[in-house]
């Protein structure tokens, strides 16, 4: 086991981490300062963000875990989508700034105008595997069935089991995937992947005791943790809501208990 997984996941297996990738997308105006300080005491485990971030302000991360996002992603004023690509950053890069592992997308199944670009996704992930291995990273992937699809289909029991054990598979160490369904039907994808599941953490939403109470739902269903963006770095309480989410998945918490911390 690389020693590197112990600064994300904690004594109880569990982690907590902030996805702050997003700005080169468009999806975020947030103060990287601002937001990591108050995640940080919060107590966050770990952070997953980008080159540019961990360049600017690696700094305010102390001792917690690294990820560096390590798609060739779009940006905001482009209408094509992700494609598995991989950035031209190099591991002695990823490993100067200080990085603990990197997380790509992982999309099985995926196609676009015709052209299927499932192979070229499992290429991107071996390589992926690969150098992480080779130098002692975490190798993590968002493992989503035909990319951000919003077709129910691709987002089936079936279709998540195939798409995550895919990735421990090839080797991955661990999963971030979408939790969907009940907790009973989820409870059949994190059986069937034998590498830790943490979920994603979906879309923005203006209601704190819902994300608590879908976070509480995703451990129930096995998932070993979260790995959240807009919900964390858009909340107006960024620390207090780190502080709520650590109750609800280091300390077995309910959502009415978790709520507390953002009083």
């Amino acid at each position: 086991m690389k020693n590197r997984y112990y600064r994300f996941f904690q004594e109880d297996g569990k982690s907590l981490m902030m996805a702050f990738d997003q700005g080169g997308i468009g999806k975020t105006d947030s103060d990287p300062e601002k937001i990591i300080s108050a995640a940080v005491c919060g107590g966050i485990d770990g952070v997953l963000t980008t080159y540019g971030v961990l360049k600017n302000f690696g700094h305010l991360l102390g001792k917690i875990g690294v990820l560096m996002r390590i798609d060739a992603f779009p940006s905001a004023l482009s209408d094509q989508p992700f494609l598995p690509k991989m950035a031209d950053y190099t591991v002695e890069d990823i490993i100067r700034l200080g990085a603990d592992g990197i997380v790509c997308n992982g999309m099985p199944g995926f196609q676009h105008n015709g052209i299927d670009y499932d192979k070229e996704s499992v290429q991107m992930l071996t390589k992926v595997v690969s150098m992480c291995d080779r130098y002692g990273l975490l190798a993590g992937a968002e493992m989503l069935p035909n990319n951000f699809s919003t077709n129910p289909k691709d987002r089936t029991i079936d279709a998540m089991k195939i798409g995550c054990r895919l990735a421990a598979e090839l080797g991955l160490d661990f999963v971030k995937t979408e939790y969907v369904h009940t907790v009973e039907e989820f409870k059949a994808v994190t059986q069937n992947c034998y590498v830790p599941i943490v979920a994603l953490g979906g879309p923005f939403s203006k209601d704190s005791r819902a994300v608590l109470q879908y976070v509480r739902n995703a451990m129930d269903a096995g998932c070993k943790g979260i790995v959240m963006g807009r919900n964390i770095y858009s909340h107006e309480n960024v620390e207090g809501m780190v502080r709520a989410l650590r109750k609800v998945i280091h300390e077995n918490a309910d959502p009415d208990t978790a709520m507390l911390e953002l009083q």
